[in-house]
């Protein structure tokens, strides 16, 4: 103890006759103060570490020794946006070294992923306050890479045939988004942005399940991104098989003539067969009407005698009632018209049909002609 204070005697007496000749005697040439910091530069955290417990520790050792102490030493974490989300200091000592700690919570939900910049600063002065002091700083990059987690609320429901997993928004301010996996082992979504996911692609008549994953910023991995645990697995759900018609059955028949009984039913294979549209009829123009007049009809008596009766002749007929008086006396085969006309030979008769049948085909043709016209555009 004697020594030392003889020392610090002696230190003083050399400044104070440095002074006093006019020569400026600085108290440090270079810097003296070496710093530590945990955790240390480029550090991932948390790691393995408790994300709400991070020991964060800075000890500061100055090189100067007898008459030199620790004047003070603080530290801070900022995060990327320049908040301070952690400090820490010591008071001084008499020493050459000081330190200080504090524990970190790292709020995983509430804070962004990002570097967060770790700085200290220490001081050192001497017992006897002679000397200037000096303060000196360091700082680290801490590389926070926190994982979101699982999304909650994850739950599977089928519309219109086809299933659709929903669920609630992660609480991490800087989330990216998520992915879904069915049980079939096939991811099938890519990175959504949403909280719902409609699977078009599921297999019909299977029962399938899903789990979501969500994803935020990463400062860490290759991609940028940081994946959670995946949520629980949903309750199943099975998406229909599309309707189809189905074929009638056809019933096999034994021979009856061997007496036999229906066999059943026959199964047959169903060949499907694209459907053709229906043909869109045309509009319907409007169309005229011509009424053409009626042919009039000249009916003939019979010219072979059969039971001297005259046929029946409507009234409003232009031909007059045959007269058969003499058919059936066999002495000719002529028919006397009424009035006392000239007597009808078989070559009239002949004629008499032959001009019906001309009259005949003329009006058939006729009508033809006149439907023809009616069908006609106008």
């Amino acid at each position: 103890m004697k020594v030392k204070l003889l020392l610090g005697s002696l230190a003083v007496a050399g400044t104070l006759t440095a002074a006093s000749i006019g020569t400026a005697v600085p108290a440090f040439a270079a810097s003296h103060i070496a710093f530590t910091l945990t955790p240390s530069d480029g550090t991932q955290v948390p790691g393995q570490l408790d994300p709400h417990g991070i020991r964060l520790a800075v000890s500061a050792k100055s090189d100067c020794a007898l008459v030199c102490s620790m004047a003070s030493l603080s530290f801070t974490v900022k995060d990327p946006d320049g908040t301070t989300v952690a400090s820490g200091s010591a008071p001084s000592n008499n020493g050459n070294f000081i330190s200080a700690s504090t524990t970190w919570d790292t709020q995983p939900t509430a804070k962004k992923n990002g570097n967060y910049t770790f700085a200290a600063k220490a001081a050192q002065g001497d017992p006897l306050g002679l000397l200037a002091q000096s303060e000196e700083t360091t700082q680290a990059t801490l590389k926070v890479n926190n994982p979101p987690i699982a999304p909650t609320g994850v739950q599977t429901t089928l519309d219109s045939g086809v299933p659709v997993v929903s669920w609630s928004a992660n609480p991490e301010p800087d989330i990216k988004g998520y992915q879904v996996y069915r049980s079939d082992g096939a991811l099938q979504s890519g990175l959504i942005a949403g909280t719902s996911f409609r699977d078009a692609s599921a297999p019909t008549g299977q029962a399938l399940s899903y789990k979501v994953s969500a994803l935020r910023f990463s400062p860490v991995d290759s991609s940028g991104l940081v994946a959670s645990a995946t949520s629980a697995q949903t309750a199943a759900v099975t998406a229909p098989a599309p309707a189809s018609s189905a074929a009638p059955g056809n019933v096999a028949t034994a021979d009856p003539a061997k007496g036999g009984a229906a066999a059943g039913p026959v199964k047959q294979p169903v060949t499907l067969s694209e459907a053709k549209p229906t043909p869109i009829a045309a509009p319907t123009l409007p169309t005229r009407v011509v009424q053409l007049p009626q042919p009039n009809v000249i009916q003939f008596a019979p010219l072979l005698p059969y039971s001297g009766k005259v046929p029946e002749v409507p009234v409003n007929s232009n031909v007059p009632p045959p007269v058969a008086a003499q058919a059936d006396q066999g002495q000719s085969t002529a028919v006397v018209m009424p009035g006392g006309a000239d007597k009808v030979t078989p070559v009239d008769a002949i004629k008499y049909v032959a001009t019906a049948a001309f009259l005949i085909v003329a009006a058939v043709h006729i009508t033809r002609f006149a439907r023809k016209l009616r069908n006609a555009p106008v």
